[in-house]
């Protein structure tokens, strides 16, 4: 499992520890969200989608705005060169 820290400079959660994630644009499908939002963060490609996890729903609205949390867990090919984006990560552990 790869844990990213965010950047200090995020507006939420600055320094956290957790799991790459993001929103999902109009239009756009949800599995392909996933892995262009895991090589936006650290350029790792994704191989497989192994399942998705129970998803959970915003019942604290930030910014007014509801969401639904949905994870996976997938299978990468390059998991020894992780590239994180300093703007947005700052370390990384597996």
């Amino acid at each position: 499992v790869l844990i990213v820290q965010r950047a200090s400079t995020e507006r939420t959660y600055p320094n956290a520890w957790g799991i790459s994630g993001g929103y999902v644009d109009t239009g756009k499908l949800i599995l392909d969200a996933v892995f262009c939002k895991i090589y936006e963060e650290s350029r790792l490609t994704v191989t497989k989608t192994i399942c998705q996890f129970d998803s959970k729903d915003s019942n604290d609205c930030l910014y007014s705005v509801c969401s639904l949390q949905l994870n996976f867990c997938v299978q990468v090919c390059n998991c020894a060169e992780v590239v994180l984006n300093p703007q947005e990560h700052l370390k990384y552990v597996w």
